[in-house]
């Protein structure tokens, strides 16, 4: 624990701004599934 909150931004490996659903866009656990990824980055 370092105390910031931008340490893990920092680190590269945040999810800051990867993130392209909302929570009403994922209502439904099935609505998830169109957001998922085949492989990781």
């Amino acid at each position: 624990m370092s105390g910031s909150a931008e340490t893990v931004h920092d680190a590269g490996i945040s999810m800051r701004g990867r993130v392209r659903a909302s929570e009403t866009d994922l209502a439904e656990p099935d609505d998830y599934f169109d957001y998922m990824l085949d492989d990781e980055p």
